[in-house]
């Protein structure tokens, strides 16, 4: 070990026990290396070329953004599990500015979020300190102000022509599609998806110009005789006054002698339009993470049915929007909710989406025979019904069999028989001891009686256990 290591060793001695050996923050060599800060990529293109103009990409973003808001924030109270309606965070959700609601909130975010991979909501303080309006910023419009161990300490909003307006950070609520390379970023899912994009949009362009020009030139003519230019316009001119325009297509041809017809261009079959069609539409909506038949892809049409359509749309519930929705949901509790109400927290309302309506009531029936057969506590059965627990020990029950108690949970640890639970076994060891007290068995008559007497005796048992289920649920 040389003297420079021996140095070294000893500074990070020093250094650990004056910080108690609390590790330092492992970003701040990152930000010394000079990572790049993010730079939005160009939304105005992405949305006047791509958002505006090809139907694909518009569809794929409306059914994300329309889909993810289409559920509910609730905000839910730590103590009782019960929705607050009254709170002021649930005020400010349902209504986030004077222009705007829940809805458009969730909505504008999601496609900001599409074209450069990142959203930012502004929060407006009142007198108090306290949030009272949220409103959703241009990202491509946010620059972020590094600061070497809070990561970000503001944010520059810079509107061309106007002075930058700075935001501190805590004013600032981001939601980022990850990107590996930076903090500062976030990934485009419209630029991942642009070269995919491009093909469809050229395709569109073709076949305009095509339907425009009338396919010319979909060939040449040759002669034998040698023109002239003017000869050459002379013929063009003739052919696209009675050739061209796809109103003109049915006309026939009529050469000269010696002129010859040659084909230079594909048909639409030989270009195979179809094709191209299906692989852009399949890689955009896989970008998207979007089942096909959801946005009237022609890949996902020529297999649908109702059935798998449902299928599909439950599919991208499940496996797309209710992990986006949990994305969402963590942060906007890390960044505002936590912040200011620790006694509350946030949960998705499903109740009315249409797709997940007929699974939640499944699932509720579900629930409740697991309830009715003992494989759920109270308090956990009363939570799928989206109901807070019973207070103390009291939602801490099973229901077991009809020959077992209720008993508090981790009390014994096993199931309790109950004594005599229908309450034939003494009548009957009375009724078999009846004839002679040795145990013999009982005649015709004795066994009517006992079998009419049980019968009832099960039957009130039957009623009042019922009556207990009902009121314990």
């Amino acid at each position: 070990m040389n003297w420079a290591e021996s140095l070294a060793d000893r500074i990070q001695l020093v250094w650990g026990a004056i910080t108690n050996f609390k590790a330092i923050a492992t970003m701040i060599p990152t930000f010394m290396r000079g990572e790049p800060l993010w730079t939005a990529p160009n939304m105005y293109n992405y949305v006047q070329q791509g958002y505006k103009k090809n139907e694909l990409m518009w569809r794929c973003m409306q059914e994300r953004s329309q889909s993810i808001s289409s559920a509910r924030m609730m905000v839910k109270s730590k103590e009782t599990g019960e929705e607050v309606l009254d709170h002021p965070l649930n005020k400010l959700l349902q209504k986030p500015n004077h222009m705007m609601s829940e809805f458009d909130l969730w909505s504008i975010s999601m496609i900001y979020a599409d074209l450069t991979g990142m959203a930012y909501w502004e929060q407006v303080r009142g007198p108090m300190g306290n949030t009272v309006e949220m409103w959703p910023l241009r990202p491509d419009r946010m620059h972020a102000i590094p600061h070497p161990t809070k990561v970000i300490s503001g944010y520059e909003y810079r509107v061309p022509g106007l002075e930058p307006m700075y935001i501190p950070a805590e004013n600032v609520i981001e939601f980022k599609v990850f990107d590996p390379l930076s903090l500062y970023s976030g990934t485009s899912p419209v630029g991942v998806a642009i070269k995919a994009l491009d093909i469809d949009i050229s395709q569109t362009n073709y076949l305009k110009l095509f339907f425009e020009g009338g396919g010319i030139p979909p060939g040449l003519i040759k002669t034998k005789k040698k023109l002239i230019d003017a000869d050459v316009t002379d013929i063009r001119r003739r052919w696209s006054e009675r050739y061209g325009g796809y109103e003109k297509w049915l006309a026939p041809a009529v050469l000269d002698m010696d002129a010859e017809y040659q084909k230079t261009s594909y048909s639409f079959a030989e270009m195979g339009f179809d094709v191209l069609d299906a692989r852009a539409e399949i890689r955009v909506a896989m970008v998207f993470m979007i089942p096909p038949v959801l946005i009237g892809a022609r890949v996902g049409l020529d297999r649908a049915t109702f059935a798998n359509y449902r299928e599909a749309r439950t599919s991208f519930w499940e496996d797309t929007l209710m992990p986006m929705h949990k994305h969402l949901k963590d942060t906007f509790q890390r960044e505002l909710a936590d912040e200011e109400w620790t006694d509350v927290y946030l949960e998705w309302d499903y109740s009315n989406v249409p797709v997940l309506f007929q699974k939640n009531i499944e699932q509720r029936i579900q629930h409740r025979a697991d309830y009715l057969a003992g494989g759920l506590q109270l308090n956990e059965y009363r939570r799928y019904m989206g109901l807070g627990p019973l207070p103390g020990d009291t939602g801490n029950v099973r229901v077991q069999s009809l020959a077992f108690q209720i008993i508090p949970e981790g009390e014994t640890g096993q199931l309790v028989p109950m004594k005599n639970p229908v309450g034939v076994g003494d009548t009957k060891r009375k009724k078999l001891t009846k004839s002679n007290g040795k145990g013999a068995l009982p005649d015709d008559d004795e066994r009517d009686d006992l079998i009419a007497n049980s019968v009832g005796k099960v039957r009130d048992m039957l009623d009042k256990e019922k009556e207990r289920i009902i009121d314990a649920v």
